[in-house]
């Protein structure tokens, strides 16, 4: 029998900035991003033409950092469409337990 897997409705690179705002103003006045998300202050999703890039706000450590150029490390994030309709109706009151 095979497996069911929830579809993926998107895949985003998660880049590490060193300043979110001056970020997500470089994207959006020079490469025509528009802001998708923001979480606080330290976290954004930008989109364009279908494809979207995560921004977090951090200094990686200098071992990360060297581990990540040595092994060309790239993190990727997920977007499933069961989680996206958890999240909404977390947000409307209607809680519910959700586990992949």
């Amino acid at each position: 029998m095979q497996t069911a897997y929830p579809k993926i409705k998107n895949m985003s690179p998660l880049f590490v900035v060193a300043d979110l705002e001056q970020s997500i103003d470089f994207y959006t006045q020079k490469l025509g991003f528009e802001i998708d998300f923001r979480y606080e202050d330290f976290y954004a999703g930008i989109t364009r033409d279908g494809f979207s890039i995560h921004l977090k706000s951090g200094y990686p450590a200098n071992e990360e950092r060297t581990s990540r150029h040595d092994n060309e490390h790239v993190n990727i994030t997920f977007q499933y469409q069961v989680f996206i309709t958890f999240l909404k109706r977390s947000k409307a009151g209607r809680s519910s337990s959700f586990r992949l």
